[in-house]
């Protein structure tokens, strides 16, 4: 009905539309709000205000993939947002047209939709809102090549994290020659060992590990750039340094491992209903899984992913914390656990000196970066 709710309830239903992706409705909804494109949209009188009208003929016009139409609405939003100072509806706007320059992928659409994102996400953190930051970093990581639904592990955690905070790497981290050596690590199957230790034991064992890391970071003269969890984000000036990092890291865990004694575990029956002696490696996985403490040890053996690269330390144009950060997590999130991973450009900067053993390099595709890449295992 045509009462005081009509123009934000079309304005609700439009938003609902887009989610949506209904082209056919969103095509009478144009209709109906394009007389109010140039007004905000109010419940009269005025008690609650909803921004721009022309944000929500935005989205309408990318639900049915009118691209220009779109643009120019968007732009209309946010300049009439801005002379409000209204900045969440401001950042909301940013956010959308981002997404549908990303959508439209004509001449130079990408680098717009980043500076975009950049701006709302910079006022949604500001702000406190959580949702835009969160569709922010989608987008980004989307105009990367990676979909949000990839972010499974820790290392994509921290790796998103980064991407969205952009934290300042020190000098000290940076090589004369303008290079830094990227590390990320996390722990193979934390979610599985969370659910069989429960959060007490989990969360012993997590303070055991980051305990470990870092104390072979400092031991190497490396930075810690972000943590999340048991997921790490190491900068280093030097490339050996980051690989005998990685190395001391494996070790003392390996060290750490083999005091890990699980009890005895009653052996498996047959088809005769005999009780079959276990191997040593399948009783002790199934001690880990009963979820026994051993002399006061969290009993899960640690098993850590660690993958490196090297990039060029800079920042423009999303170079440095995009495809660098990129390519080093997903080199990381290749490795299994107990597994060094490195990147051929990295290989290729220190195995001259011949004190670091690889495996036989392997070519893979790295999920975001196009083409295929050669990666190799450090023999630790």
């Amino acid at each position: 009905p045509q009462n005081a709710l009509w123009l934000i309830g079309i304005a609700v239903i439009a938003d609902v539309c887009a989610f949506l992706g209904d082209a056919a409705r969103a095509a009478v909804l144009y209709d109906l709000l394009l007389p109010y494109a140039s007004r905000n949209v109010l419940t009269i009188p005025g008690i609650t205000c909803a921004g721009s009208a022309s944000r929500y003929l935005g989205l309408l016009a990318t639900t049915m993939s009118r691209w220009d139409e779109a643009a120019q609405h968007f732009e209309d939003a946010m300049e009439m947002n801005l002379k409000m100072g209204a900045r969440p509806f401001l950042a909301r706007c940013q956010q959308e047209y981002a997404g549908m320059l990303l959508l439209r992928e004509g001449p130079g659409d990408r680098q717009s939709a980043l500076a975009l994102l950049q701006k709302a996400l910079d006022a949604g953190q500001e702000l406190g809102m959580k949702t835009v930051v969160e569709r922010c970093l989608a987008l980004k990581l989307k105009a990367q090549g990676i979909e949000a639904s990839d972010l499974k592990t820790s290392i994509d955690a921290v790796a998103s994290a980064v991407y969205v905070e952009k934290p300042d790497l020190p000098a000290e981290a940076v090589a004369p020659d303008g290079t830094v050596t990227i590390m990320f690590s996390d722990i193979e199957g934390s979610t599985a060992m969370t659910e069989r230790l429960g959060d007490k034991r989990w969360l012993e064992l997590l303070r055991q590990h980051n305990a470990i890391v870092r104390k072979q970071v400092k031991a190497h003269r490396g930075f810690e750039v972000k943590s999340e969890g048991d997921g790490f984000m190491i900068a280093f000036q030097s490339a050996r340094r980051a690989l005998q990092c990685a190395i001391g890291i494996q070790r003392a865990f390996d060290q750490r491992n083999s005091s890990v004694r699980p009890e005895p575990v009653e052996g498996l029956r047959t088809g005769n209903g005999q009780a079959e002696p276990q191997s040593p490696a399948h009783a002790s996985r199934a001690s880990a899984r009963a979820g026994r403490d051993v002399g006061g040890t969290p009993d899960a053996p640690i098993r850590v992913r660690i993958g490196l690269h090297t990039g060029e330390a800079i920042k423009q144009d999303e170079d440095f914390f995009g495809k660098n950060v990129i390519l080093a997590a997903r080199v990381a999130s290749q490795a299994k656990g107990g597994e060094i991973l490195v990147s051929s450009l990295l290989k290729s900067l220190v195995e001259s000196a011949g004190d670091i053993e690889f495996g036989k390099g392997r070519e893979v595709e790295l999920k975001g970066l196009a083409g295929s890449h050669w990666i190799h295992e450090v023999i630790w």
